[in-house]
């Protein structure tokens, strides 16, 4: 938290812990300011590319809500993943515009493993070269 509030830009907001992640993830939706909604887990890490390509991407997509492959790592150092047709890739949906007004479901069923309702999976465009790296197994 020391590290946030040491930027002037950002501001932090805490909130009792439920343990409900789906109900904690709407209340920073409901804080949230800007034009795109951009969600990572404390155990992902978005691939190399991520930082050269997202910011033109912004300016000139006209898609609304945009899912990334997820890969789940078990070597970080030499980028080693699980293949299965469970696992790889693992699409996950983690940039949208905030008009787009997406949720996380509050079922009890989706509180630890979230779930956006108001996605239309038709719409959704998948960015196979921007990669994010699921460290469970690291």
């Amino acid at each position: 938290m020391e590290v946030a509030r040491s930027f002037d830009n950002v501001h932090v907001i805490e909130h009792a812990w439920d343990g409900n992640h789906a109900r904690q993830r709407n209340l920073g939706l409901d804080y949230a300011s800007g034009d795109w909604i951009f969600v990572i887990d404390s155990d992902e890490l978005v691939g190399s590319n991520f930082l050269a390509r997202i910011p033109a991407l912004l300016v000139s997509t006209t898609e609304t809500v945009l899912r990334f492959p997820r890969y789940w790592l078990i070597d970080l150092e030499n980028e080693r993943y699980i293949a299965s047709d469970y696992l790889y890739p693992d699409p996950q949906v983690r940039l949208w515009r905030r008009s787009a007004g997406l949720r996380y479901s509050l079922k009890p069923e989706y509180s630890i493993h979230e779930r956006l309702e108001g996605v239309d999976r038709n719409k959704v465009v998948l960015l196979g070269d921007i990669h994010l790296f699921h460290l469970d197994f690291v």
